[in-house]
């Protein structure tokens, strides 16, 4: 009897692990983003800006969702340069059951932050900001062996922004990791 239970954990021991279908827990995104805003003045103004971001999801078989710490930098018509820090939480949905190389997620995240504007010829000026953002996120392998961790996105975003002053402003606009979501469609069409 002993024999027969060393013979089968020899056994069950030799056999190679099955590949590990899970999610990473850590990934980072970087994203661009474009916005038409408006404030007091009423005057559309653009706003363009970059982000890096990690995020931190569950780990396990599907991620249900998403915390990040995002460091980012705008800038309104060029007149002004805006870096902030956020944090945000993401409900991720998956969208696609048969999509196992690349698998989609629907998400809607929520961040708040601050940071500080710099405006040419004025003083700093501190600000709150609200991002609600609603998207596609990707996932992918590096390789057939490893775990899927979470990649690219492209969000429809609104924005609003409180400054220590009282001025405001609201935008609308997009959000996406060009590159990544390059090499996330090659990848899906393979």
């Amino acid at each position: 009897m002993i024999r027969a239970l060393a013979i089968a954990a020899a056994c069950c021991a030799a056999r190679p692990a099955a590949a590990d279908t899970g999610f990473e827990p850590w990934s980072w995104l970087a994203q661009v983003s474009g916005l038409a805003a408006y404030g007091q003045n009423a005057e559309a103004r653009p706003v363009f800006g970059a982000e890096l971001r990690v995020r931190r999801s569950a780990d396990g078989p599907a991620p249900g969702s998403a915390w990040s710490l995002g460091l980012g930098v705008e800038t309104a018509s060029f007149d002004t340069v805006e870096p902030a820090l956020t944090v945000g939480f993401e409900p991720l949905h998956r969208l696609c059951d048969d999509c196992d190389d690349v698998p989609m997620f629907g998400s809607l995240r929520a961040a708040l932050g601050g940071g500080v504007a710099w405006r040419s010829g004025e003083r700093t000026e501190p600000f709150g900001v609200a991002r609600l953002s609603a998207g596609i996120v990707l996932a992918r392998r590096d390789d057939p062996d490893s775990r899927h961790h979470l990649s690219a996105q492209a969000d429809v975003v609104i924005e609003g922004q409180l400054a220590a002053d009282g001025s405001w402003r609201i935008g609308f606009g997009i959000e996406l990791d060009p590159l990544r979501i390059i090499q996330d469609a090659v990848a899906f069409n393979r």
